[in-house]
C-alpha cells in the first residue's frame, strides 16, 4: 500500500509551510511512504525527489521517442545546476567529516574550473580524477564515493555517474590470463562511472605478504584500462593508511595516476550520537532525553577508554539493532502494548553487557 503524496504547487507550499527535523520527516510528512505487507514502512526518496523536480518544470521523462522533442539546453542546464545542488546538499548534510567535504568540493571545483578552461580553449593541463581513500572502516568513505559518481554526472565530467563497488574476490582470477578477462569485465560495467576498490591492497596479498602473482595482473589491467579511457571512468582505491602507501609503492604507474590523498578520521563521540539519531527518526522511533543522555556518556567512554572501539558509523547501525531487540524483549513481557510503546526506546533498552558492547 502506498500513499499518493503532494504534487505541483501542493507540494511546494506544503514544505515552506512546515520545519522538519529530518529529511526523513519532511518526504514522510508529504506523503511519499510506502508500507509492505508486513507493515514496515519504506520512504519513497526518489518519488518525492521526482515530483518535486517536476513542481518546476523540469522533465523527467527517461526515453524519447522519435516524436518527443529534446529538452532544451536552457532546461538541461536547469536540471544540471539543480541535481548538483541537491548532491552538494547531501554532501553537507553528513555528520562530521569536514575535512573530507571540503576536499571534496575543491577537488569538483577544480574540475569545473578545467573545463571553463578547455571550454575558451586556454592551456589546460591534464587532471588525475582517481582518487585514494583513507581510513578504517565505517567513516564514510562508500558513501561520498557514491556521492562523487553523482557529483561529476552533474557537472557532465561522467557520463552516468553510476557507482560500483568491487573487493579482491570480484577481480581476482584462479590461473594466469583469467584474472585479465574478469577484471576488464569489470572495468567495463563500472565505464561512465566510480570503480570503488575497498582494501585494495589485498588484491597483491598471498596471505600476509605481498605475492599474489595474479594481483599484478589485474593491477596492470586496471591501470591500462585507466589510461585508454581517460575521463571515461574514476578508479577510487580505499583501505588504511599505512597498508595503501605500501600498495601504491608496488607499481610506480600506481603511484602517477593516484595522487590526490583524502584521509577519512574516526567519528567522535558526538558524531555518533547524531548519527545514532539520524538513524532513530529515518526508522520511525523516537528515544527518551535520559536515554539519549545515558547513550552520549557512553559513547563518550567507549571513544576514550576503549581500544577495540575504532567510532564508526556501522557500529552504531549494529548499536542500535541490538537496541531494537532490547525494545522487543522487553514489550513482549507486557500483555498490551500501544502504538506508543513500539516506537519509543527507553532508558531500559540501552543497558547492555561488556559482551553486547565488545559485539558491535
Amino acid at each position: 500500500m502506498s500513499s499518493i503524496g503532494f504534487t505541483g504547487t501542493e507540494l511546494l507550499k506544503n514544505i515552506k509551510k512546515r520545519t522538519y527535523t529530518s529529511k526523513a520527516e519532511l518526504v514522510r510528512e508529504c506523503g511519499y511512504q510506502e508500507v509492505d505487507y508486513y507493515g514496515v514502512e519504506k520512504i519513497n526518496y526518489s518519488k518525492f525527489y521526482d515530483e518535486f523536480l517536476k513542481a518546476f518544470g523540469v522533465s523527467i521523462k527517461k526515453k524519447y521517442s522519435s516524436d518527443d522533442k529534446f529538452p532544451d539546453k536552457k532546461q538541461n542546464k536547469q536540471s544540471s545546476d539543480y541535481l548538483l545542488n541537491r548532491h552538494l546538499s547531501e554532501l553537507n548534510e553528513l555528520v562530521g567529516l569536514s575535512s573530507v567535504k571540503e576536499e571534496v568540493k575543491d577537488i569538483i571545483n577544480l574540475n569545473q574550473i578545467s573545463k571553463e578552461r578547455e571550454k575558451l580553449g586556454l592551456i589546460n593541463e591534464p587532471i588525475s580524477m582517481h582518487l585514494v581513500f583513507q581510513g578504517p572502516p565505517g567513516t564514510g568513505k562508500t558513501t561520498i564515493a557514491r556521492l562523487i559518481g553523482k557529483i561529476y554526472k552533474s557537472i557532465g565530467i561522467l557520463s552516468k555517474g553510476h557507482f560500483l563497488e568491487v573487493d579482491r574476490s570480484k577481480l581476482i582470477g584462479r590461473y594466469i590470463g583469467q584474472t585479465t578477462h574478469i577484471t576488464r569485465k569489470v572495468l567495463e560495467q563500472a565505464h561512465g562511472g566510480v570503480l570503488f576498490i575497498d582494501e585494495a591492497y589485498s588484491l597483491l596479498q598471498d596471505g600476509d605478504k605481498y605475492k599474489c602473482p595474479f594481483g599484478q595482473e589485474c593491477i596492470n589491467t586496471i591501470i591500462k584500462y585507466m589510461e585508454d579511457n581517460r575521463n571515461q571512468i574514476i578508479v577510487i582505491v580505499a583501505g588504511y593508511p599505512k597498508e595503501m602507501e605500501n600498495f601504491l609503492s608496488t607499481n610506480p604507474g600506481l603511484k602517477s595516476r593516484f595522487n590526490t590523498f583524502i584521509n577519512f578520521p574516526s567519528f567522535r563521540s558526538g558524531e555518533l550520537l547524531e548519527i545514532f539519531s539520524s538513524r532513530v527518526n529515518e526508522s520511525g522511533y523516537f528515544i527518551s532525553d535520559e536515554a539519549k543522555q545515558f547513550l552520549k556518556v557512553k559513547l563518550e567512554r567507549m571513544t576514550l577508554f576503549n581500544k577495540k572501539y575504532n567510532g564508526n558509523a556501522r557500529s552504531i547501525r549494529n548499536l542500535f539493532e541490538l537496541i531494537k531487540k532490547k525494545q522487543a524483549s522487553r514489550l513482549m513481557k507486557k500483555d498490551f502494548r500501544t502504538k506508543e510503546d513500539l516506537v519509543n526506546l527507553t532508558l531500559e533498552d540501552f543497558h547492555l553487557t561488556d559482551n553486547e558492547l565488545d559485539s558491535i
